[in-house]
């Protein structure tokens, strides 16, 4: 189990949105929600047994405490391991639940918790109103990650389920984490700024016990493509060419600008520098993924984001010279009614009038660039690297579902005797006409060059599913693919079969699931994998009984 309490801004507290998500409801979100992701969910602490009719009391609640500035709702997720889904049942998850609340102190609170498969891992989803229901008073917990790490810890005793290390694990001697630079780079699948720096470490205390002046050091950063700038009381390194930033005393504490101070006096900022020094290195967040079919796809996810990032720009100009062309305008019009003669009554009557029609000329040139801006990103519906993977991947490149399952991994060519040996052992004699179009695209994802057995093994996956539906007159299980590079089938009878590759994992809330996910494992891998409660392993020397090849 491992816990985080994910923060948001003031701005973006919303209690309602995040019930509704915990539930994936269509109440309130209508285009998004389908309620495919979901396992179960409940509420607690609310007088009103309804889940909707709960979200209305926490919103009166809140509504009550009018000093809180900051946000008044705790959003907590919580991931599970998916070898343990077969002991994590209803009444485990409330458990669990109200063992983490008693932690926080929101026992007594009302929430809104929801169980989502959707991904590799399973996870839980709690909203906690932080108002009390009673006194209306903010509950803020503080040092709760000590407070929920020993909570899992406990749990995954009780109900014998794997253990995470959490930071209280953490041996002496490691390197500091940085929990928002992992996040950003499991969401990516890109470099953040921070490992960029990490990288470079050596480097930049080497700089420092050989420069003499804040200039000499700065000039030393100037070329690894950092900047060194004044933040608050303290300092901050910064990407030359764009916005990202980290602490210095996160790489080291002699970067402290209090020790750096200390060694050359006050802080110094070389402002003519940057135009005079040509950086050698500098950060582009590559890919975590290594390989030269990764380099290719690469190359085109950055032309495509330079362009996506153009036409943006374009439509932003063409908005603000939109905006000042029209005030330009109507301030003529104005003017032009202040010199006529005519009695103040009037004047202020066609002022107003003025006004008006103004604002809806501006609302209608925004509306048709806002129209433009929509297409813009439809065209290239991702930001980063890893969705741009899943988009590649989900429109059938079997290449970027590779490397999004081949995270930190070299993908090198190699033969492919044993992908191609699964697929011989998927040929059955007598192949109706309706079927030779799934063999054909095994025999393309075979001729695919730069990629692993394994790797090509996986990619046969969604083929395999699709042909096993049909070959049981069944509808197609609608898939998608996470950031892991794990693929997800939603069956139309409800509960989820994923894909990891190597694994499949499927719900055991269903035993039809069951026996479709061992068809599915046989039609991968004939006989070769072993069953471990809901999950099935392939294991190339191990043979599965005649009883569980159905």
């Amino acid at each position: 189990m491992i816990p985080k309490h994910v923060h948001c801004k003031p701005k973006n507290d919303n209690y309602r949105g995040l019930a509704v998500y915990a539930a994936d409801a269509r109440t309130g979100r209508p285009k998004d929600s389908t309620g495919e992701k979901v396992l179960l969910s409940w509420s607690a602490g609310c007088m009103a047994e309804d889940y909707l009719d709960g979200i209305m009391e926490v919103e009166a609640t809140q509504a009550l405490n009018t000093r809180a500035e900051k946000p008044k709702t705790y959003h907590l997720m919580v991931s599970f391991r998916p070898e343990d889904e077969p002991k994590l049942t209803q009444e485990a998850f409330r458990d669990i639940e109200m063992a983490l609340a008693q932690a926080l102190g929101f026992q007594n609170h009302q929430r809104h918790a929801g169980v989502h498969h959707n991904t590799d891992n399973l996870h839980l989803h709690v909203a906690y109103n932080m108002i009390d229901p009673l006194k209306f008073t903010k509950r803020t917990p503080y040092y709760d990650y000590p407070k929920l790490a020993k909570v899992c810890r406990d749990m995954e005793k009780k109900y014998g389920l794997t253990v995470d290390r959490g930071p209280a694990d953490e041996r002496e001697g490691r390197p500091r984490t940085n929990v928002k630079a992992q996040t950003v780079e499991a969401q990516t699948g890109q470099e953040s700024l921070y490992s960029y720096v990490v990288g470079r470490r050596e480097k930049i205390l080497e700089a420092k016990e050989k420069s003499s002046s804040w200039r000499e050091f700065q000039e030393a950063l100037l070329k690894m493509g950092l900047e060194l700038k004044p933040k608050g009381n303290g300092l901050t390194i910064k990407d030359r060419s764009g916005k990202h930033h980290v602490k210095p005393s996160d790489i080291d504490r002699g970067l402290s600008r209090v020790k750096l101070e200390a060694r050359w006096g006050e802080f110094q900022e070389a402002r003519d520098l940057p135009a005079m020094l040509l950086a050698t290195e500098s950060y582009i967040g590559k890919p975590l993924q290594q390989g030269s079919e990764r380099g290719r796809l690469f190359e085109l996810f950055q032309a495509e984001m330079s362009e996506r990032k153009k036409a943006l720009e374009e439509v932003k100009q063409r908005e603000t010279e939109a905006f000042y062309s029209s005030r330009e305008a109507w301030n003529k019009k104005k003017a032009i009614i202040k010199k006529y003669p005519m009695n103040w009554a009037d004047r202020v009557r066609l002022t107003e009038k003025l006004k008006r029609r103004e604002a809806e000329a501006l609302t209608a040139a925004r509306q048709t660039l806002a129209e433009e801006r929509k297409a813009i990103r439809e065209a290239r519906p991702y930001t980063s690297w890893t969705k741009y993977l899943q988009h590649q991947a989900v429109q059938g490149n079997e290449v970027a579902l590779a490397i999004l399952r081949s995270k930190k991994l070299e993908i090198q060519p190699e033969g492919h005797g044993e992908a191609k040996a699964a697929v011989q052992a998927e040929k059955k004699p007598g192949v109706g006409q309706g079927q030779e179009k799934f063999q054909a695209k095994r025999e393309a994802i075979l001729q695919t060059h730069g990629l692993a057995d394994r790797q090509k093994r996986a990619l046969l996956s969604v083929v395999a599913m699709n042909e096993l539906m049909a070959r049981e007159n069944r509808p197609p299980a609608k898939h998608r693919i996470d950031t892991k590079g794990t693929v997800i089938f939603y069956l139309p009878e409800g509960g989820a079969i994923r894909d990891t590759g190597r694994e499949i994992h499927f719900s055991a809330q269903n035993q039809a699931v069951g026996e479709l996910a061992r068809k599915f494992a046989t039609a991968k891998w004939g006989r070769s994998f072993q069953v471990e409660g809901t999950r099935l392993k392939f294991a190339p020397e191990r043979k599965i009984d005649k009883g569980l090849a159905r």
